[in-house]
């Protein structure tokens, strides 16, 4: 009857509406419902926040497997739903250690040039280590190694010590070079060399009476 009333310029009934319509609204209105949703929303987010991982992986030159991250979803009362970043170190590199608050910075301005409104999503990060070999990391060092100053402390482990033991020895931190007693050491030594030098047959010294006269001329005086 449709088309004989399109074919004829009938109108149609009051009352009836193209069923056509009707399914295509209503799933235009399902569709953008969806897409306002916490799920879509966190989805969105995931993808940003894995796009931004890759960009500053390969600006810094971090080998793509080196790190991962996980992408949680967190609430928090006062800054509602959000993202949780974990990253998962997967390579032992002293040197992503090191650097890993420089690298959540970058990360961070990065994700604000794609979305400003990141900083309130964002609700922070976490490292974990996720290595294939856990040996690949050393062994805690001796407890001097974190109570001597930086100049002085030596990572390989002392001898006889296990790992995570506590020292039971008071730790003495080695005296520095320069000393009074050194310098003086020092100024002294060609002295001490002449004294030690024997003496040639015939040579003799002279007799230091100068000190000596001029003390009893003051004495007396």
């Amino acid at each position: 009857m449709r088309l004989l009333d399109l074919l004829f310029w009938r109108k149609p009934a009051p009352g009836k509406t193209s069923r056509l319509f009707l399914t295509s609204q209503g799933s235009s209105t399902s569709s953008d419902a969806s897409d306002q949703s916490p799920q879509a929303a966190s989805r969105r987010r995931k993808d940003l926040l894995r796009t931004v991982l890759r960009e500053v992986l390969t600006r810094t030159g971090i080998p793509q497997e080196w790190v991962s991250a996980e992408m949680l979803r967190s609430e928090s009362p006062r800054r509602g739903d959000g993202i949780h970043v974990r990253f998962l170190v997967r390579h032992w590199s002293l040197r992503v250690l090191e650097h890993a608050p420089a690298f959540e910075r970058e990360f961070t301005q990065r994700a604000l040039m794609i979305d400003p409104q990141a900083k309130d999503w964002i609700h922070g990060f976490s490292w974990q280590f996720g290595l294939p070999d856990s040996n690949a990391a050393p062994p805690l060092p001796h407890p001097s190694y974190f109570t001597a100053p930086p100049a002085e402390a030596q990572l390989p482990q002392a001898p006889g010590s296990q790992a995570g033991d506590m020292s039971q020895d008071p730790v003495v931190v080695p005296r520095t070079a320069g000393t009074a007693r050194d310098r003086l050491a020092q100024e002294f030594a060609p002295r001490d060399a002449g004294l030690q030098r024997p003496v040639r047959s015939g040579e003799r010294f002279a007799v230091t009476r100068g000190p000596a006269t001029k003390e009893r001329s003051v004495l007396r005086g």
